[in-house]
């Protein structure tokens, strides 16, 4: 059977929004896509997919937020958080992109960078690779990252599995799980990308 990998929407003025590329991605990846409610169980899933959005508040690391943050739905937040823990405990095998890379590394104690320079918030641009992505993907890839906030603070257990020329985290993982990946840009969007192709196979893969 084809596994049953749950994705998590956005969630705004009382209703559910999601891009469905992330649904065709796990689809044409060989993976069932369940879409998540808020306070959904991950019981009788294979894998999670986590998903971007807007911005975490700064008051759960104990920072000011920046003027410039477009925050999230507080229940999503929430939802998001604890699935991230759910999966970590579970070692669910897990992919989070974008907003879900800065949801996994909060989940294990890490930080944010609130705001990016202008130069920073790039559109499609190389990163330079390492450990079991770099093995995935090669040792460099372009990607297409839309992004104003970064991982700052790696968190516990996790590794840096890549990085942007001007050193920006692009991606981390955690070598001791099945796959355990969060990266900062959207392999649903390159739909045309041999290698964004293999990373979300090897994470449907690792559901099965």
């Amino acid at each position: 059977m084809k596994p049953l990998i749950g994705i998590t929407p956005n969630f705004d003025a009382g209703q559910y929004h999601l891009d469905p590329r992330y649904v065709e991605a796990v689809r044409v990846a060989g993976g069932t896509p369940v879409i998540l409610p808020l306070g959904a169980s991950l019981d009788r899933l294979d894998g999670l997919l986590l998903t971007g959005g807007r911005d975490l508040r700064a008051s759960r690391l104990g920072e000011r937020t920046h003027p410039k943050a477009r925050l999230m739905d507080l229940e999503r937040e929430r939802s998001d958080l604890r699935l991230a823990r759910e999966a970590d405990r579970r070692s669910l095998p897990t992919l989070a992109i974008c907003l879900g890379v800065q949801v996994m590394n909060v989940s294990r104690g890490g930080s944010l960078v609130q705001h990016l320079p202008v130069h920073a918030k790039r559109r499609e641009h190389p990163v330079t690779l390492d450990g079991g992505l770099r093995r995935l993907l090669g040792s460099r890839a372009r990607v297409n990252s839309f992004h104003h906030q970064a991982i700052g603070r790696v968190g516990r257990g996790l590794r840096v599995a890549a990085r942007a020329d001007d050193g920006v985290v692009e991606a981390v993982e955690d070598p001791r799980k099945r796959f355990w990946v969060g990266v900062q840009w959207h392999p649903e969007r390159m739909s045309a990308s041999a290698a964004q192709k293999r990373l979300m196979r090897a994470f449907v893969s690792a559901a099965r």
